[in-house]
């Protein structure tokens, strides 16, 4: 995945940890967004929201917890 890629996805992952957004919230992010952290398997995604913990987000919120966050808005996504 490239910068601009990983950027967006961290930009995404923080979005959840710090907002803590509704379903409706969720569902206004851009549908290409959300197709890029729902490529990722669970070990990048770990990583990533490692990363997005320590170096952007100033909240630390069980990793598991947001893997499953995300998980669940994909499975929206391809029931949708």
């Amino acid at each position: 995945m490239d910068f601009y890629s990983i950027a967006l996805v961290r930009n995404f992952i923080r979005f959840l940890i710090e907002d803590n957004p509704t379903d409706e919230e969720i569902e206004n992010v851009p549908l290409d967004i959300k197709e890029k952290v729902c490529s990722l398997n669970d070990e990048e995604l770990l990583q990533l929201i490692k990363e997005t913990e320590e170096f952007i987000s100033s909240i630390k919120k069980d990793e598991k917890e947001v893997v499953e966050k995300i998980k669940s808005i994909c499975n929206k996504l391809v029931s949708d």
